[in-house]
């Protein structure tokens, strides 16, 4: 299982990365609508996402199993103070006396290392909302096929049945940063989790980038990724 909190230099290259900044981020932002409730984030990394929601008024949770990553989080919150709750823990070790409107999770789910721990996280983010709350995640698109192309700022190389390596690249040079594998779990393998811990029927959404992602970096930067779909939104709720 990659271990994000032992990757160097991982926050800073998320802070520029374009999938993050211009597909990712706005495209779970724009399916929450309202942001002005209360969010549980899941695998929150050095909470740069939880400060893009908190920043637009939510009120915010965030837990990552990477104690390296949390402490960067707690660092950042105590410096520019958002009023974010950070803690260390996994799916199965999470548990705060408060209800979530909805929940997030930005390429998460496809690094649980079996099935029986992607359905962990359904299990205990759907512990965790109100009856009608809403979990959306970016996940690895179940129908991706492009192995090997450069997407934008990635690579994906399917290694086996079970595991695919992600490049991530430099946007301008193209130099492989870093890397990391993913599980490639089928959409049934999804739906199946969610239904399976509690969620409604799930649906799926295709990811584009932002006006302002295309005009700062370019149509060409983007079309590849946008015939592609190397991502997937992910909707589901209780």
């Amino acid at each position: 299982m990659t271990d994000f909190g032992k990757i160097k230099d991982y926050a800073a290259f998320v802070q520029q990365d374009p999938f993050r900044n211009g597909l990712h981020y706005p495209a779970v932002v724009q399916e929450l609508g309202d942001v002005k409730k209360r969010i549980l984030d899941v695998g929150c990394g050095d909470g740069r996402f939880p400060r893009i929601l908190a920043a637009q008024g939510a009120s915010v949770v965030g837990y990552d199993m990477a104690a390296e990553k949390i402490d960067e989080a707690k660092a950042v919150e105590h410096a520019h103070p958002l009023h974010i709750q950070y803690g260390v823990a996994t799916p199965q070790t999470f548990s705060i006396n408060e209800k979530f409107d909805a929940a997030t999770s930005v390429l998460v789910l496809p690094y649980a290392p079996s099935v029986d721990e992607l359905r962990s996280f359904f299990r205990s983010t759907c512990s965790q909302l109100v009856e009608g709350g809403k979990f959306v995640s970016i996940i690895f698109n179940p129908s991706f096929s492009a192995f090997g192309e450069d997407l934008g700022s990635r690579r994906f190389t399917k290694l086996n049945e079970h595991d695919v390596q992600v490049e991530f690249l430099d946007p301008e040079s193209h130099a492989t940063k870093f890397t990391s594998v993913l599980h490639p779990y089928s959409q049934e393998h999804y739906q199946q989790a969610a239904e399976n811990e509690g969620f409604r029927s799930t649906q799926w959404k295709t990811l584009h980038a932002t006006q302002e992602a295309i005009q700062t970096l370019g149509e060409k930067f983007w079309d590849k990724c946008h015939r592609e779909q190397p991502y997937a939104v992910l909707i589901t709720h209780k």
